[in-house]
């Protein structure tokens, strides 16, 4: 009986429009007969190639490969010179073994520069795919499984029957390698063509990576390591420069923040003019596509959360989205962009409030992963809950994210014992504009101050909660705290908005609440939600710690004495959350 193995193969190919530096690096770039090897390897039976490679015109005078191990079987990618009209074509062996079937796509729909196109084959069909894009459906009549035993795998170059290649040589620059044994879906390829795998930093389909060449990678010897061994435990298998040189690379991969690194999508000169793919429900374009120079791209992502929250806002500002958007910008300082949020695809339709003229919704940034946001544009427009903000400059890498001014005036004066904030207000200032806030529960009734009990820690503020939480929190072998309690808190939305900047009360604080120990209760006890909580008459951590004798301890208020003490930092008392506004 005759056995027939079905091959799965997936080839990408990337690029677009900048040759050179952003999250990868460096790329090669082959001229002449310059090639690369990756040897006698990744004949899979089924599996995935991708890659990014550029070219200023990509009309050629005779045929380049891109990747070949075609040899009497395989399959190859090329840049096939025709008189007519020039074509990127995906070559594969035909289902009688005696020739080969192709999927071409016209060079004259790509715009010079790095573009991204992809491949796919299986023993059901086959897909060229350009910057994500399926450019001519599935193709068929195939038999993926044939291969020559003796040839090796070139990039660069049309390969022979041994490790020689036979011409056809690529003439242009190539970047991020990735060889799968495993075929990843259209989705999957668009999830990550803009953002690198890393350890802290991968696909769920992972182990399926082969072969991972950064080009970025340190070159001993002519040898380039491979990196699937950093992402997997995949055995690394180098591959063998034959006379490429390594300049830096501008290919469109976006140096991209653990936390936010969701759903990558970019503008470049590839992408053309319009809106690009959304990221979550933001998408951009240019307002002018000619900034879009050789070396020029935006990469956006986002932080994947969802709602809308009432922390770290800018004067003025009551209520913003949760989700974050980190651009990684390497554009001109003067570029113009346009904007476009979708609030349904982020869950942010809460932010929309019937009859608010567009100017009320604010594009809010901040320069890093945490603290307060500032007001960096006001929308143009709102129709059908999207906002679109046009002509923005942003000027430089941040974080992005959309807000709503108050409805009402910002200048209300508050009180102690007034719900404010997620919580119940318990001091103020001499303007009645600022104070601090207590949480409606309690965090925890049985927690330790801190599993770190003998810390490099001495001695913290005895007014200074927020500051105290961070010290707690950032002490070496630090795991679990009643300061983290805090630090990872997200109030309910009990009818005053929904807060994640809690922190621990420090001594002089925790007296305040004692203090207003009556309003506080009153306040709770009325507010006619069951699952809030008042305060107990027990013992509450402060963030203050300090030494007594040869003791390192920390201190607590007693509820039921109306007095501060101290105990040892594994003691276990109740957590009571605060935060400013």
């Amino acid at each position: 009986m005759k056995k027939r193995i079905i091959l799965s193969v997936l080839l990408i190919i990337a690029m677009w429009s900048g040759i050179f530096g952003q999250g990868s690096g460096t790329c090669a770039h082959f001229e002449g007969n310059e090639y690369m090897s990756f040897g006698n390897n990744y004949k899979f039976s089924s599996f995935s190639i991708e890659m990014w490679v550029y070219r200023g015109d990509w009309t050629v005078t005779s045929t380049e490969s891109l990747i070949s191990c075609t040899q009497g079987g395989g399959y190859n990618i090329q840049i096939k010179n025709d008189s007519s009209n020039d074509v990127i074509r995906f070559n594969y062996r035909n289902s009688d073994n005696t020739g080969y079937s192709t999927i071409d796509y016209p060079v004259s729909n790509l715009l010079s520069g790095w573009n991204h196109i992809a491949v796919t084959l299986d023993g059901n069909a086959a897909h060229l795919y350009v910057s994500g894009i399926d450019t001519d459906g599935p193709g068929s009549d195939m038999t993926p499984d044939k291969y020559y035993a003796g040839n090796d795998l070139l990039l660069g170059a049309e390969a022979g029957d041994t490790s020689t290649p036979t011409g056809n040589f690529f003439n242009g620059y190539i970047d991020e390698v990735r060889i799968w044994d495993a075929v990843l879906t259209q989705n999957q390829l668009n999830q990550w063509r803009h953002k690198q795998i890393l350890s802290t930093q991968r696909p769920a389909n992972h182990n399926h990576l082969q072969g991972y060449y950064k080009i970025d990678a340190s070159w001993t010897g002519g040898f380039l390591d491979d990196a699937a061994d950093n992402v997997t435990s995949n055995t690394g298998i180098d591959l063998i420069n034959q006379g490429a040189s390594i300049p830096t690379s501008y290919a469109v991969i976006g140096d991209l923040p653990s936390n936010y690194a969701m759903d990558a999508e970019a503008l470049y000169r590839a992408t053309g003019s319009g809106f690009s793919e959304a990221s979550t429900g933001l998408s951009q374009d240019a307002a002018n596509p000619d900034i879009f120079e050789e070396n020029r791209y935006l990469v956006y992502a986002n932080s994947g959360l969802t709602g809308t929250i009432n922390s770290y806002l800018p004067y003025g500002i009551e209520e913003r989205a949760r989700t974050t958007w980190f651009f990684d910008e390497h554009l001109d300082a003067d570029y113009e962009i346009n904007l476009k949020f979708d609030v349904s695809e982020f869950g942010a339709g809460g932010l929309i409030v019937s009859g608010l003229a567009a100017d009320y919704y604010k594009l809010l940034k901040r320069n890093g992963s945490s603290g307060d946001f500032t007001i960096a544009a006001s929308a143009d427009s709102l129709s059908d809950g999207v906002l679109t903000f046009t002509d923005f400059s942003g000027n430089g890498n941040a974080y992005y994210t959309i807000g709503r001014k108050a409805v009402n005036d910002p200048d209300t004066i508050h009180c102690v014992g007034e719900l404010y904030g997620g919580g119940v207000v318990f001091w103020v200032d001499h303007t009645g504009k600022h104070g601090f806030i207590v949480s409606m529960i309690d965090q925890s009734t049985y927690q330790i101050w801190s599993n770190v009990n003998t810390p490099d820690l001495i001695k913290t503020d005895d007014w200074n909660g927020s500051h105290n939480t961070y010290l707690i929190t950032h002490q070496s072998g630090h795991t679990q705290s009643a300061a983290k309690l805090c630090v990872d808190y997200i109030n309910n939305d009990y009818g005053t908005g929904i807060y994640d900047d809690w922190f621990l009360p420090s001594l002089g604080q925790i007296i305040y609440i004692w203090n207003n120990f009556y309003e506080i209760n009153k306040t709770i006890d009325n507010d006619g939600n069951s699952s809030t909580t008042t305060l107990e008459i027990t013992n509450y951590w402060s963030s203050t710690a300090f030494v007594t004798y040869e003791t390192k301890g920390a201190g607590f208020y007693s509820f039921s004495r109306g007095r501060t003490n101290w105990s040892n930092r594994n003691s276990y008392f109740n957590v009571r959350a605060i935060r400013a506004f």
